[in-house]
């Protein structure tokens, strides 16, 4: 039967000391390196998944404001034009009451009066963008 193969250490002496020395500074080394790229993976990872939750927040807001946008020119051009609808209906209607004589109206500034604040009422944006 043959021995079995051992290695030959010296178990004492300077030769041991520098050569357990350069293991453990081998190591040491190789734990530091794969820390670092193990952290350098960690956040490249946590980087990349905050930018892409921002450039979706930044797509849904964006798709938004168009949208609202869009619907906000609508509405203005609908409440423009329902005021000039409104403006000529009652100046339509404030007309014949000054001409006709049986209705006696002997001043036009309180139909006037009326005829503005109905139309100031229907300009202002509180009807169409109200928050209810």
């Amino acid at each position: 039967m043959s021995k079995p193969r051992t290695r030959n250490r010296a178990s004492s002496g300077p030769d041991a000391e520098l050569t357990r020395t350069r293991l453990e500074h081998k190591l040491s080394v190789r734990r530091m390196i794969i820390d670092k790229v193990l952290l350098g993976l960690v956040v490249g990872a946590a980087g990349f998944a905050a930018n892409f939750f921002v450039e979706n927040f930044k797509a849904r807001t964006t798709e938004a404001q168009f949208f609202l946008e869009q619907r906000h020119a609508a509405a203005t051009y609908f409440r423009k034009t329902l005021s000039e609808i409104v403006r000529e209906s009652l100046r339509q209607t404030e007309f014949p009451c000054t001409l006709n004589p049986s209705f006696k109206v002997i001043d036009r500034a309180p139909i006037q009066e009326a005829v503005s604040i109905a139309v100031d009422q229907l300009d202002s944006s509180s009807l169409l963008f109200s928050r209810g």
